[in-house]
């Protein structure tokens, strides 16, 4: 197998990347990183997900408000980015940005984290593939069908062993995926995304001719087997201590940079920039116009969701589901593509919103591959890491070893996540992703005034250099995503219920995280001069082609 190698030794001292050229290929079209943007957002995760807890953790909130505000934080954020990636159209994302430009460890740590995060974000997902999206899917159709095969195949997957097969069977396909190069990579999401979004649209189709009164009676009629009902369930709520709350423009603010920051932001196009064609063109499809897309699908999908379903209903049943204080009857969390396919007798849209979804939850793996194995490749061409890791087989054009790193990993991460209580009670990902975001948005803001990255922004393409006033447009825009970030990053520090287990465990990792780039760093720098390498003047420029 052929590869493009690490420098040899005699030339190490004149080359400070390990070598000349990077091995990638721009294959990635613009409307291939729009995919990708939205996969990043993955509309048919946050929907399951948002629609259920956050209205648990904020009784009072108005997610169609929620969401229609969202829409323009979450602009912020991409055009931060957007205008970051075309200044420096290379693969590791923020690494570059924030190394170039203010210091190499302000690239390296919130990438470092960013990147410890999705590694174990794909052995996470992974492992939930088989109880919350395979097992529903199957169990929607047993209990459609009446069929005690398809409940069976449900209990399967959905036990520990049966998730962890699962887990390790999309863990392993994706890396494959991933190892035929970008090329096969943008193939297979073409056609995933193809068949997820038809998904939403058949979501959106089935919501928009129905009414909460036919909610009711298919809630009805379903429930009669588990001895439920529609207002039998907002009864049962009440009875274990929730109280139904009216509008509170608080709550709705509290829950609006969780949309924006953590459901509708995305970083994944920028990270293979270095593999983008047309990169402007790219990194703005990617961005700007994926976060548009995918806050318009989350808002007329809030829209129709909480007309038909009803907004005191999805309280309570999300309380109930979600309290531990009593008894959840029904087979499946009261998750939007259960909930809907009881509005339909019709098998094939049945089969064909479940199985969308199970895609939704697929598509996201060999994306972590993308965004976890470049930024590695891009630590290690810089000399950061050995040079292995940036070795790519110039057949396929993929970080091999890099993405051979990953799965592993991850495999072992699924394993930690279904039999361990340690990812529960340690790992606060939510935490740890949104502290990342804002190293980027000052990084930005210092851009035109950083003296080290002088050269870059006066070569930058003009709408990085447009100016209100005396005051650089992507000064304004990265300080207030630094500063959004900075307060999305408080509130996740301080609620335990918003982004996850908060003890000494827990922000000890985190900070463990973000100790580790200090020591790669010096460590790596230290180790190159004795080799009379300066690993600092590969900072001093953009990484080539």
């Amino acid at each position: 197998m052929n590869t493009y190698h690490s420098v040899t030794p005699f030339l190490l001292d004149r080359r400070v990347f390990v070598r000349d050229a990077t091995g990638l290929v721009r294959a990635l079209s613009p409307t291939d990183n729009f995919m990708l943007g939205i996969v990043g957002i993955t509309p048919g995760v946050a929907l399951v997900l948002y629609n259920v807890y956050l209205p648990y953790l904020y009784p009072g909130v108005n997610m169609t408000l929620g969401t229609l505000g969202s829409i323009p934080v979450s602009l912020i954020f991409g055009a931060t980015y957007y205008l970051l990636a075309i200044s420096m159209p290379r693969s590791g994302g923020d690494y570059v940005y924030g190394s170039r430009i203010v210091h190499p460890l302000w690239g390296l740590l919130p990438n470092w984290m960013y990147t410890f995060v999705n590694v174990a974000a794909l052995g996470f997902y992974a492992s939930t593939v088989g109880g919350s999206y395979l097992g529903v899917f199957f169990a929607m159709l047993g209990t459609f069908f009446n069929n005690s095969q398809l409940m069976s195949w449900s209990s399967a997957v959905s036990s520990v062993n049966g998730a962890f097969v699962v887990a390790l069977v999309v863990i392993w396909a994706s890396a494959i995926i991933n190892v035929l190069g970008i090329r096969a990579y943008a193939k297979a999401q073409v056609v995933m995304f193809i068949i997820a979004m038809l998904g939403i649209f058949v979501l959106l189709g089935i919501l928009a001719v129905n009414n909460n009164q036919t909610f009711q009676t298919a809630f009805n009629n379903y429930g009669t087997a588990y001895n439920v009902t529609y207002n039998g369930m907002i009864s049962q709520a009440k009875s274990a201590g929730w109280a139904p709350q009216g509008f509170s423009l608080t709550q709705t603010l509290l829950a609006l940079p969780y949309i924006a920051g953590f459901s509708l932001a995305t970083v994944w196009p920028v990270i293979p920039a270095g593999e983008a064609k047309n990169p402007q063109k790219s990194m703005l499809y990617g961005t700007v116009y994926a976060i548009t897309v995918a806050g318009i699908i989350y808002l007329v999908t809030t829209i129709l969701y909480f007309n038909v379903v009803g907004d005191e209903f999805t309280k309570a049943v999300g309380y109930v589901s979600n309290c531990g204080c009593t008894t959840y009857a029904l087979p499946v969390g009261p998750y939007i593509q259960f909930l809907t396919g009881m509005l339909t007798n019709n098998p094939a849209l049945i089969f064909f919103l479940g199985f969308s979804f199970l895609v939704w939850s697929v598509i996201l793996l060999p994306a972590f591959y993308i965004i976890t194995t470049r930024s590695m490749f891009a630590w290690s061409f810089d000399r950061l890491l050995p040079s292995f890791i940036a070795d790519v087989n110039d057949t396929y054009h993929a970080p091999m070893n890099a993405i051979l790193i990953v799965a592993v990993l991850a495999s072992l991460m699924g394993a930690l996540s279904l039999y361990t209580t340690y990812v529960g009670y340690a790992f606060n990902l939510t935490l740890a992703v949104v502290s990342c975001f804002i190293f980027a948005g000052v990084a930005a803001a210092v851009f035109p005034f950083s003296k080290r990255a002088r050269h870059m922004y006066e070569t930058a393409p003009p709408i990085v250099r447009k100016k209100i006033g005396a005051v650089p447009i992507i000064t304004l825009i990265g300080g207030a995503e630094a500063i959004i970030f900075a307060y999305l990053t408080y509130l996740d520090g301080t609620s335990s219920a918003l982004s996850g287990p908060i003890n000494p465990a827990s922000i000890g990792l985190i900070g463990v995280m973000y100790l580790v780039p200090f020591g790669i760093y010096f460590g790596s720098r230290a180790y190159h001069k004795k080799k009379g390498l300066n690993i600092d003047m590969a900072f001093k420029e953009i990484p080539p082609e």
